[in-house]
């Protein structure tokens, strides 16, 4: 089993403290790959993402979310998120 790729939109986001946002993600498998994902902010304190890719801001400022394949961590995308007030 592989995994090609893996494409996460939008490609980057401004939000404000509070609101949320919605990741879609493609995983893209050859051979009926496993397509579980995780995401990871570079900069929790200004925004979290939880297990089912949905952000939050928290604070001003900038965070990278990466979203990653469990089964070939070599395959990844991110998010450009900016929060603002």
């Amino acid at each position: 089993p592989a995994i090609t790729s893996v494409t996460v939109t939008p490609a980057s986001a401004t939000i404000k403290i509070g609101q949320t946002l919605s990741l879609s993600t493609i995983v893209e498998t050859e051979y009926f790959a496993p397509e579980t994902v995780s995401y990871t902010s570079s900069v929790s304190a200004v925004a979290t993402v939880s297990a089912s890719g949905v952000i939050i801001g928290l604070t001003a400022g900038t965070t990278t979310i990466t979203v990653k394949s469990l089964f070939d961590p070599l395959k990844t995308d991110t998010v450009a998120i900016t929060v603002i007030e």
